[in-house]
């Protein structure tokens, strides 16, 4: 990169810095109640979310309250949302002095008389202002309404320093002078206060118990109410009893014993004696500072993530109902220890390195490709050989491998880097072995040369789609190969492509897709399946759509204009193959009329609106011929309208995908499930029987008459063997090349489970139908989390992972990749509020933030010095990607209530907007659009705040998300990276947390909220799947058995085996000729299951083979003496699923209001003997 682009890029990254730390602190003054004086007609409770320490009188009164009702757990929970004390926690050396200096300082208010002016201000929602001509009745006003005095309160900051703390009689004690002092400058903060000519003293019988005072009326001038004021005001000053406690404690540390845990909080301890609420007792902002020495201090070792020598597990303090940082002085021996309520955490930018460029140009011929390629193996060597290097010196002057354990450590991670040198090399080996794999290399890197916004690949991009090619040549490859056995064994691996999110990981699959596209066209593949990519959720699914369209129609050019192709083969093409009711399984004729009723429901039907080629707009069409939807570009000067006949080549129903067999299948994992209840989805795998001239291929009658619109056509297979084989031989190699799996830690669960027996299922029929029992699909498998993932790909896929890239040997680079220099990217903050609901505090803190951007359009000069900007069209153009909101709920009724609470501020209108799983399709691709092309619209016309559930947390990748609010954390590690990560795709970017006070787990990871950002990766937990679960397996079995009498043993009979007597008697004949068809079925049920697979335990294998067996069998019989007229698919007989989506979600559980009614009455039910 050069030095211009890259001093450029630092100069505008400068800038969004200073903008989000901007932001940050409006949020932080905003929440925290920091620069605050007065409030004026609320209390300050009401306005300041966190930091706030309630006094300790509130335990004694509400554990009383738990003594009267014990089985009731929101006085539990209200309990522990109300903080009486913050401290902090820290080690010393015991060995050495123990002392260090306590300062701190905490905010209290007190109420005070209100100006005529602001008590005018409060009484402005009567409207008492001429309307329409009309002067409003006083009178009649007074008369209706009550007529109340506004509350106003002043704050007042108590500041302390330097309070010694010494170790003296196994203990720590507070040197006496500097301890008393702190308690006689605050007697004299009070008396300044009960001096204070602001405060209000009412008489008594004034105030309500809920601390309100009515006035009698509107005051007609500011002499009519100050005389009301002095009228109801005493002489005598009557203050709560404003107080606080220290504490310091010294105790053993069991796990080390060399040191000792020193314990410092501060405890509210005030309480008020007047029998109504008046002057708050809280505290507010409350700040407490050790100064230690460094040599005495110690660090506490974080036992979250395993132990590593590149990750420093070290942190060195603990906050206590807060978090807590440590600041190393500037000349100084000493470290100061400070509390904090919103912790901060920037995440640095981990980045491919830049320093060995790939562009595209320099591998568009055979003989740039092996220079380029052979300059990077070169470059890997190199860095392994420095990589022995650092072993041999037991590191360097950054890091030391300081024992054995680390240096094997550091020695399996070179080992892990050297195999993908080996693979690497094995890639380009297959390269240099096949000129039709090395043409579609270079095709490839044409396509992204034109297509792509960036002129090359990425590090670990490039050497990712080079480790593919094995497995590609091993499709052609001849079996004398000198490396014959090492290119088998490279196609069979499971490879797990991790990067993090944003990283480029779909461009590296799709130039692996692309290359095997072209290689499949020149190796004589003309039509058929060449790749399969699967995502769990459909917005992925449409995401990516989009993505490889527009990649496609630009292979589609090559494949028409290069001399090698010529227009060789069929066009590539896409199918949508999605399952929980994206698209329709079959076009029948009332679903297309209702789908052509209006322009709505045509927006709804379509999954492309707008052109891949040229970006303009896309009709909707019905081409009855071929019995299929359309999507058309009438662009004359689009290639895709020259040269395509103006046909965007994408299938979108089940019926176009079997009959039309696409080049690239994109859709959900789900819809695997479907294999048991259609024969047809073995065409995929190209065993067609025969084909329809108007529309397409089948298996035994053309699909339209038979599925679509019955007999509206009646093409039927051909009985001759002949002729059955010669439309099988129309699909070369059937069997797809790739199968790839995004976000692959999301199948889990039940849901990885069931996936794991269909994926069997995928490999038995690749098995049946391959040119060789080694064709069976790669597996690619990204993710952007990953932990365990070697069990998770075992259970998965039954294959040997492989992860990649591998790690380096220094904290924050690789050999793909580095965080060095640090760049900050993306701002993570949280907030532990107070008794209040997640609604109220993201609110609140959108609130704040929207308010400060609409401030910013409005006055943008005002703000030109902050951010060290010269124009105020500079900052308006910088807004447009910081101007949106992004709300991420964990539930759908929370997304309303925020949305609720956003349109409900009176002195802001927002604009915004809510997307959930249920949305169909026409929304999210209107909000998505929206979001995209909103950049320079005016504040108060587009979008400012966007709502959403977990629906937004994968693949949408949109360069105005910089501002992300979280309510509350997912249950899952991943899923909150996943979230997160929304946010600062392509800018600095804000991601502000709530966390939930009443919920232990979230106050944990509010407290050590800077390790969980440290070591936010190593934090997920393992993925959950278990394919040898009996009850997933009992889910699973009959549609797999369905699937297999259906995909593999029809073909055998020649004829479906989808009634239960066709079933019989093709078992029947089977067993006659001496073929049991019995024995083959079970040999292929153990086979999809595992039972067969060294990975899994004998004992289990075994096991799970009599489970097995016995179900084959009840199944079996129901199919015997059932009907011989019977469909296999009925209820009453297997009943296969349609798809996952019934049990994709697992059922939340957790403590409501009316737990404490359940508990309780079970507890008297028990009491009574259970009657």
């Amino acid at each position: 990169m050069s030095s211009i682009i890259m001093s450029s890029i630092e100069e505008k990254e400068k800038t969004q810095i200073k903008i989000t730390e901007y932001m940050e602190k409006v949020l932080r003054d905003g929440l925290l109640g920091k620069g605050i004086d007065y409030v004026v007609n609320k209390k300050p409770r009401s306005i300041i979310f966190g930091g706030v320490t309630f006094p300790n009188s509130i335990f004694k009164n509400e554990n009383e309250l738990e003594v009267e009702n014990e089985m009731d757990p929101d006085v539990r929970f209200s309990s522990i949302s109300k903080n009486v004390s913050i401290g902090m926690e820290f080690l010393v050396n015991k060995k050495l002095p123990i002392s260090f200096k306590i300062s701190g300082e905490f905010s209290f208010f007190t109420r005070v008389k209100p100006s005529f002016e602001e008590q005018m201000e409060s009484l402005n929602y009567l409207n008492l202002d001429k309307k329409d001509g009309q002067e409003s009745d006083r009178q009649e006003v007074q008369k209706s309404k009550g007529l109340l005095l506004v509350e106003k309160y002043k704050k007042h900051t108590f500041t302390f320093n330097d309070v010694v703390v010494n170790y003296k009689n196994d203990g720590l004690i507070f040197e006496q002078r500097s301890y008393e002092r702190i308690f006689e400058d605050f007697e004299m903060l009070i008396q300044t206060v009960k001096s204070d000519p602001e405060l209000f003293k009412p008489k008594n019988g004034i105030v309500s118990k809920k601390g309100i005072i009515d006035i009698p009326k509107i005051f007609e001038s500011e002499v009519e109410y100050n005389a009301f004021i002095n009228e109801i005001s005493d002489i005598d000053v009557l203050l709560p009893n404003y107080s606080f406690e220290m504490k310091v404690d010294l105790l053993d540390y069991l796990h080390n014993l060399d040191n000792k845990k020193v314990i410092v909080t501060l405890i509210n301890s005030s309480s008020d004696p007047s029998e109504y609420e008046f002057h708050p007792i809280e505290l507010y902002d409350s700040k407490i500072e050790i100064l230690i020495s460094e040599n005495l201090h110690e660090s506490f070792i974080f036992d979250g993530v395993r132990n590593n020598y590149i990750l420093d597990n070290k942190f060195d303090v603990k906050g206590l109902n807060c978090t807590a940082i440590a600041k190393k002085l500037v000349d100084s021996e000493d470290l100061k220890l400070v509390t904090e309520f919103m912790p901060r955490f920037f995440q640095q930018l981990y980045r491919t390195r830049d320093d060995i460029p790939v562009d595209f140009k320099d591998l568009i011929d055979p003989r740039g490709a092996l220079s380029k390629l052979n300059e990077i193996t070169y470059k890997m060597k190199e860095y392994a050989s420095d990589w022995k290097v650092f072993i041999d010196n037991k590191g360097d002057e950054d890091i030391s491998l300081i024992n054995q354990a680390e240096i094997d450590q550091c020695s399996n991670l070179l080992n892990q880097f050297e195999e993908e040198i080996k693979s690497f090399e094995l890639g380009i080996y297959a390269l240099t072995k096949d000129s039709n794999l090395m043409k579609g290399f270079n095709l490839t890197n044409q396509v992204f040369e034109e297509v792509s916004k960036y002129t090359g690949w990425r590090l670990f991009q490039i050497i990712f789609i080079v480790r593919m090619f094995p497995t590609l040549y091993n499709r052609e490859m001849l079996s004398n190969d000198p490396k014959a056995e090492e290119i088998v064994e490279s196609s069979l691996y499971a490879d797990v492509l991790w990067f993090p999110t944003g990283g480029g990981k779909t461009e590296a699959y799709l130039g692996t897709i692309l290359t095997t596209l072209f290689y499949d066209r020149l190796r004589g593949k003309d039509r058929g399946v060449s790749a399969w990519l699967r995502f769990p959720l459909r917005m992925l699914s449409k995401n990516q759509l989009d993505r490889i369209a527009k990649i496609l129609i630009v292979a589609e050019k090559f494949r028409l204009t290069d001399m090698s192709l010529n227009g060789k083969g069929m066009p590539f093409s896409i199918g949508f193959f999605a399952g929980g009711g994206n698209t329709d399984n079959f076009v029948r004729k009332k679903t297309k009329d209702e789908a052509f009723a209006n322009e709505k429901s045509k927006i709804n039907k379509m999954l492309i609106h707008k052109c891949p080629s040229c970006n303009g707009q896309v009709n909707f069409l019905f081409n009855e011929s071929q019995w299929r939807y359309v999507h058309k570009c009438n662009n004359d000067s689009c290639f895709v309208k020259q040269n395509m006949n103006g046909n965007i080549p994408i299938f979108i129903t089940d019926s176009e995908v079997y009959r039309f067999v696409p080049s690239v299948i994109c859709g959900t994992v789900d819809k695997t499930a479907i294999a048991g209840r259609y024969r047809e989805f073995s065409q995929l795998f190209g065993q067609a029987q025969g084909r329809c001239e108007k529309h397409g291929y089948f298996s035994d009658r053309c699909i339209v008459g038979r599925y679509d619109v019955y007999d509206s056509c009646d093409s039927k297979a051909s009985k001759s063997n002949k002729e059955i084989m010669k439309t099988r031989n129309n699909f070369y190699d059937p069997v797809p090349t790739l199968f790839i799996q995004d976000e692959l830690h999301l199948l889990k669960d039940e849901l990885g489970s069931l996936s794991s027996h269909n994926e069997g299922y995928l490999m038995e029929l690749a098995k049946t139908y391959g040119k060789s029992p080694n064709h069976i699909p790669k597996i690619i498998a990204a993710t952007a989390t990953i932990e365990a993932y070697e069990k998770h790909i075992k259970h998965l896929y039954m294959r040997k992972p492989r992860k990649y890239p591998s790690m380096g040997y220094k904290p924050g680079e690789s050999f793909y990749a580095t965080s060095i220099p640090k760049r900050d990217r993306r701002l993570y903050i949280g907030l532990l509020p107070h008794s209040k609901s997640q609604e109220e505090v993201i609110a609140r803190a959108v609130y704040l933030y929207q308010k400060e951007i609409f401030k910013m359009y409005n006055n943008p000069g005002d703000y030109l010095k902050e951010f060290d900007l010269k124009d105020p069209t500079e900052l308006i153009d910088i807004l447009g990607d910081y101007d949106l909101s992004t709300v991420y709920v964990n539930n759908k009724a929370m997304g309303y209530d925020i949305d609720r609470r956003l349109n409900e501020f009176e002195d802001m209108k927002l604009n915004t907007d809510f997307l959930t799983g249920e949305n169909d399709m026409e929304k999210i691709i209107k909000v998505i659009d929206r979001i995209e092309s909103e950049k320079t619209v005016s504040c108060d016309e587009k979008l400012n705040v966007l709502n959403a559930t977990s629906l937004i947390s994968h693949g949408v990748d949109l360069d105005r998300v910089n501002s992300f609010f979280m309510a509350g954390m997912p249950s899952k590690q991943s899923e909150y990276i996943q979230a997160s990560s929304r946010s600062a795709r392509s800018n600095v970017g804000l991601v502000f947390v709530s966390f939930k006070s009443t919920n232990l787990k979230e106050r944990s990871q509010y407290q050590y909220f800077i390790e969980n950002h440290k070591f936010l990766d190593q934090l997920v937990d393992p993925v959950p799947i278990n394919r040898m679960a009996t009850k997933a397996v009992e889910k699973s079995f009959s549609s797999i058995l369905c699937s297999l009498l259906l995909g593999i043993h029809s073909a055998y009979n020649k004829e479906v085996l989808d009634k239960c007597g066709k079933v019989d008697k093709y078992i029947s004949d089977r067993n006659a000729a001496g073929n049991s068809a019995h024995t083959e079925l079970l040999e292929q049920l153990y086979n999809i299951y595992g039972c067969k697979s060294e990975f899994f335990p004998l004992a289990t294998r075994e096991k799970l083979k009599v489970f097995i067996k016995n179900l084959y069998k009840e199944k079996m019989e129901l199919i015997r003496i059932s009907p011989t007229a019977t469909n296999i698919k009925d209820k009453e007989v297997l009943n296969p699923m349609n798809s996952f989506r019934e049990i994709e979600e697992g059922i939340p559980i957790q403590v409501g209001r009316d737990t404490g009614t359940v508990l309780h009455n079970s507890k008297s039910s028990d009491a009574r003997g259970g009657k």
